[in-house]
């Protein structure tokens, strides 16, 4: 019974999801900035900039052609969204030393990221 349940959501989720995706073709995004919390899926070079290591291969350099911190050689994720929305790729939060403009949004996802459950000192 369970099995029969499961595959009946799975069709309901296909389902919709095939219903939505022209909807989402025709949607007019027109968004002023994009700050993306995440980690190392999302991650742009907060992880290199904050702890100032290299890391080995893949670090972007197949499509960036130098190292440019994320786990990944070609687009992430966070990278389609930007590109779908006309907006130009994130810079990781870490890498605005100086003078940082946050007019088109930054990157605060960090490799290694994780939520931990409230205690009573974290919420002091």
């Amino acid at each position: 019974m369970a099995s029969k349940t499961c595959t009946s959501f799975r069709i309901l989720v296909l389902f919709l999801f095939l219903i939505c995706l022209p909807l989402s073709n025709s949607i007019d995004f027109n968004y002023p900035a994009v700050f993306n919390f995440g980690d190392s899926n999302s991650d742009t070079g907060n992880l290199v900039a904050g702890m100032a290591e290299q890391l080995d291969p893949p670090n972007g350099q197949i499509y960036f052609q130098k190292p440019s911190g994320r786990f990944y050689d070609g687009h992430l994720i966070i990278d389609f969204s930007m590109d779908a929305m006309g907006l130009p790729f994130l810079n990781a939060y870490l890498e605005a030393i100086g003078t940082p403009s946050f007019r088109k949004g930054c990157n605060i996802a960090a490799a290694g990221s994780k939520i931990l459950p409230a205690t009573a000192s974290s919420v002091q």
